[in-house]
């Protein structure tokens, strides 16, 4: 991918965000009553339309499922045609279409592995590593333990949100946790016995998890999510449990949709359960 392209991307993303959490503590009627909450979302969006417009023919073609005209359109109203702007309308895109428009954008990238690499990367340099499984926030995609024995420039300890700021694009504290573990890395409890996680493990980290699974004499707990952070299921193991029996409930459900028989909460025909 060439660097125009990957800016329009990545600006695309910055402004999508910047929409997303604008809008959503703004009601319709706020916003239609209000010319300043307009101007919050209207300039975003008329940004987010002007990265898309730079982004090439074959990029488009590529990714045909973004929606570029009509977000090239939105932004030639605003620039060129502001008065006629239904607000309503614009209000009620930024609902439906933002969110999904995220979505989309970070799986562009995180495919080309942009997001990935360069977050890994980023939070190594930010927090580095360590052997330390008591002092690790998150396990990642290299295999290697982040490490969260430290403070930020405020003198706070490092927590999970902290990983927004290994992204050169903005996100929301709060998103950040989940954006870093949608793209493999597996978030490690700080107060020890527990991780989260959404993507199968790699080679790298199913040998590490078998460190950690050990260090804690396989007393350990997971939470199993998809993308959107809702619970698949749980686990909660008592001590003296083989760390191949975790790894193997993990890689069973990631490689034929095999839920444990002991997982604390599972969906069946779209229904939340609890185990018999």
């Amino acid at each position: 991918m060439n660097e125009r392209d990957l800016n329009s991307l990545k600006n695309m993303l910055m402004f999508a965000e910047r929409i997303n959490n604008r809008i959503a503590n703004i009601s319709l009627e706020q916003f239609l009553d209000n010319e300043e909450k307009q101007d919050l979302i209207l300039y975003p969006l008329g940004q987010l339309g002007e990265n898309a417009n730079r982004a090439s023919e074959e990029l488009r073609e590529k990714y045909h499922e973004i929606l570029w005209n009509p977000i090239i359109s939105i932004r030639n109203r605003i620039f060129h045609s502001y008065e006629d702007i239904n607000m309503s309308i614009v209000y009620q895109a930024a609902i439906d279409h933002i969110p999904v428009l995220i979505k989309q954008l970070k799986n562009i990238l995180i495919q080309n592995k942009i997001m990935s690499i360069s977050s890994v990367e980023n939070a190594k340099k930010m927090f580095g590593v360590t052997n330390d499984i008591a002092k690790a926030g998150y396990l990642l995609l290299t295999g290697e333990f982040l490490d969260f024995d430290g403070t930020d420039s405020d003198g706070y300890a490092w927590g999970h949100n902290h990983v927004c700021r290994v992204y050169d694009y903005e996100i929301d504290p709060g998103d950040s946790i989940m954006v870093f573990v949608n793209e493999g890395n597996i978030r490690l409890s700080l107060d020890g016995h527990g991780f989260k996680l959404s993507k199968r493990p790699n080679k790298d980290q199913i040998s590490a998890l078998r460190s950690y699974v050990n260090y804690y004499r396989g007393e350990i707990a997971f939470d199993l999510h998809d993308e959107d952070g809702k619970l698949i299921f749980s686990m909660t193991y008592p001590q003296k449990t083989a760390s191949s029996k975790v790894i193997s409930d993990i890689i069973n459900y990631f490689d034929s949709g095999i839920i444990p028989n002991k997982a604390a909460r599972r969906e069946i025909n779209g229904e939340w359960i609890n185990p018999s």
